[in-house]
């Protein structure tokens, strides 16, 4: 067993996955770059949306993993705690891991960590929630 190097395991953020005809994804809703734009609450905090889908691509590493994944706000608040159980990663393939927040709900606008736990090994990737432009 072998693990990715940090530059192997790559997110992307959306609001939705579907497994298609021969093992491809239809992505919906992607956000690109590394900003996902939410809506306003009263409080001019982040509102929650009814899903955030987190697609970890993990190109490097062989073997069975435990996989989990947590989501920490700018203040470093755990927003979301989730183990996803074993998966195995087959060398030259790349393993997708998909985990659906739903419904979504960001305390503070600003920087965000979603860390892949894969064994004891974490892969943090980050990306900024900023107010939707039309809220």
């Amino acid at each position: 067993m072998s693990l990715p190097a940090q530059n192997e395991v790559r997110l992307l953020l959306c609001d939705e996955v579907r497994l298609e005809q021969g093992n491809k994804l239809a992505i919906l809703g992607f956000f690109p770059g590394s900003g996902v734009a939410l809506p306003r609450s009263a409080d001019d905090q982040p509102d929650a949306v009814q899903a955030l889908t987190f697609v970890f691509m993990i190109e490097g590493g062989e073997g069975i993993y435990e996989a989990g994944m947590k989501i920490f706000g700018p203040d470093e608040t755990v927003i979301f705690d989730q183990n996803m159980g074993s998966m195995q990663k087959m060398p030259g393939a790349v393993a997708v891991l998909i985990c659906r927040v739903s419904p979504f709900k960001s305390t503070k606008w600003g920087e965000q960590y979603a860390i892949l736990r894969l064994n004891e090994q974490d892969y943090r990737n980050l990306f900024t929630v900023q107010p939707n432009a039309v809220s």
